[in-house]
């Protein structure tokens, strides 16, 4: 499998698991899962991981849980360079750079690293690629913070990401005859985001945030000895968020979290039933954290999204902490879950004539097909409980 490293949170699949990096959605899945290695960790603080459903606060997608990479803030008052290599066999190459400066009003984190590898191949005998493909990775990654005022803070991000991997695939035509094929990815990933934060003392907090992303990826396989060209697709996914969100502390063990969101993703591709296929989404969620003792802690949340394909949802959970001691401490959680299924899986057209045979995208009509026997694919719902 040369689809890359996707996540698989107990024992459910990277397509149900939704991935962000400093709370923005990453785009790009390969065969349903984004693949993590494109992502550099040498400027990440953390990783946060929901098990079980996130989709009360993240919406769709979030049905398996959640994934996300924190990278780091600049501090104040600091200034420090870190460069960083290692190299190792099959020419393993793994250099980086980070900067990072801060003051009382501002600061700023860049980084960059570079992964290059000619891959390995577990069976020699064979011309396919068993193993790892050769690859050549640049991650570019920056934070600004801004200090407004004693209460405003503005912070602006951006991420950079380009990719190449390739490895040989065959196919024996008879006991003579055998086709040996070179295939060539190119990945690109664009990110950019800006957050305004508002902070009133101890009690209440609230944040606006814009966020895009574009995802480009180009497949090209080219028969080997005659440089034949056979296959080509090429997919652009952009998508664009827009939030609020709001932290209020209404008394002792009272905390109130809230917000909006607007979501909207339109994905072109060599493999879709019309060069450009769009979704968007629109959804608010509320969550109420209350602790009567400090030992207990009760977690109720609800969140309504409508989906421009597949309409209205509701999506409630629970979740209990109880904590007697340092030692020892006791979750429960119980949630609805909720999936739209992506463009791709909507309106997918993979003509494979040749072998005979064709797949449609759950949304498209077969031809041949009578409409009474054909049944659109539906959104996907399930609860979720753990102890």
């Amino acid at each position: 499998d040369l689809s890359g490293q996707g996540a698989t949170i107990r024992g459910i699949q990277g397509d149900r698991v939704l991935v962000l990096v400093d709370g923005e959605r990453a785009v790009g899945r390969v065969r349903g899962s984004i693949d993590l290695s494109q992502f550099a960790l040498n400027n990440v603080a953390k990783i946060e991981v929901v098990k079980g459903t996130g989709s009360t606060l993240y919406g769709s997608d979030a049905m398996g849980g959640v994934i996300n990479i924190i990278t780091k803030n600049p501090h104040r008052d600091y200034k420090r360079w870190n460069l960083y290599a290692d190299y190792g066999t099959n020419r393993s190459l793994n250099p980086s750079a980070e900067f990072e400066y801060g003051n009382d009003k501002f600061g700023v984190v860049l980084g960059g690293k570079m992964y290059s590898t000619d891959g390995f191949d577990l069976d020699p005998s064979t011309p396919h690629t068993n193993g790892q493909e050769a690859t050549d990775r640049w991650n570019f990654d920056g934070t600004m913070r801004a200090d407004l005022s004693p209460r405003w803070k503005l912070t602006t991000s951006g991420r950079f990401m380009r990719e190449e991997r390739n490895w040989i695939e065959s196919e024996d035509i008879d006991i003579i005859n055998q086709f040996v094929y070179n295939d060539n990815e190119t990945n690109y990933r664009y990110e950019a985001a800006t957050g305004l934060q508002f902070i009133s003392g101890d009690k209440y907090s609230m944040k606006f945030r814009v966020f895009g992303t574009l995802y480009d990826h180009t497949w090209k396989k080219i028969q080997q000895g005659t440089n034949f060209w056979l296959d080509t697709s090429k997919t652009q996914d952009k998508f664009f968020e827009a939030s609020y969100s709001s932290n209020y502390v209404i008394g002792d063990g009272h905390v109130m979290t809230y917000g909006l969101q607007f979501n909207y993703q339109d994905l072109a591709s060599t493999e879709l039933s019309a060069d450009k296929q769009a979704d968007r989404s629109e959804a608010g969620y509320f969550q109420y954290e209350y602790a009567p003792v400090p030992q207990l802690t009760f977690l109720p949340g609800i969140r309504y999204e409508h989906h421009s394909s597949f309409g209205g949802h509701v999506n409630p959970s629970f979740n209990l902490m109880y904590q007697p001691s340092e030692q020892l401490k006791l979750r429960g959680f119980v949630g609805r879950g909720f999936r739209a299924p992506s463009i791709k899986e909507q309106y997918f057209i993979f003509d494979h004539s040749a072998a005979g045979y064709v797949v449609y995208g759950g949304l498209l009509g077969v031809p041949g097909v009578s409409a009474n026997r054909f049944h659109p694919l539906k959104e996907e719902t399930s609860i979720n409980s753990s102890v």
